[in-house]
């Protein structure tokens, strides 16, 4: 009985993950117009400016952020663009005024690269995340392009361009610096 509990609760799980990747899939289509099915939009090319932008109607020039090796034996890096300077200085629970806005996107390797937000599937995307109350509230982008350009192994600096825009109308543009977390 306990076998037969445990893989119903195995495909209940299954099946709430498909169907959460599913709407989050179709959510993240626009129509933009270009006959191609249907898929996002790259939004436009990257400012040469700091990157800044709006944070669900929060206007934001970014101090900075931080980029961390995937937890828990994980492949890749977990990148965190700040939206206000931290409070304290802990880079893997960094504290901010007020909510905890961030924004997060992930890379394979510390390496020249491009994302293109459209490319990627579901939660995979870029994230717009809110902290507030103890609650984490998602916003996926909707279109965009991550660029990594470069990648300092002795000053520990992860440098690249961005530009996105995400479903409740939040926006970056501009590039950016990552510093080293080391958890």
């Amino acid at each position: 009985m306990k076998t037969h509990n445990l893989l119903l609760m195995k495909m209940i799980k299954y099946v709430v993950f498909v169907f959460a990747l599913s709407i989050s899939l179709y959510s993240c289509k626009s129509d933009d117009g270009d006959g191609g099915g249907g898929g996002m939009a790259v939004c436009a090319e990257a400012d040469n400016q700091t990157a800044q932008g709006n944070f669900r109607g929060d206007q934001f020039v970014t101090p900075g952020g931080t980029y961390i090796a995937a937890p828990a034996g994980g492949n890749g890096f977990i990148c965190t663009i700040y939206v206000k300077d931290p409070t304290n200085t802990d880079c893997v629970f960094p504290t901010f005024d007020g909510t905890q806005d961030t924004i997060v996107f992930a890379i394979d390797a510390l390496e020249e690269q491009t994302l293109v937000l459209s490319e990627l599937a579901g939660s995979a995307t870029m994230n717009f995340n809110r902290i507030e109350s103890g609650t984490t509230t998602v916003e996926l982008a909707t279109c965009g392009v991550i660029e990594i350009t470069s990648y300092d192994a002795a000053a520990e600096e992860l440098s690249g361009t961005v530009i996105a825009e995400g479903q409740l109308n939040s926006a970056i543009n501009g590039s950016f610096v990552l510093s080293l977390c080391v958890f």
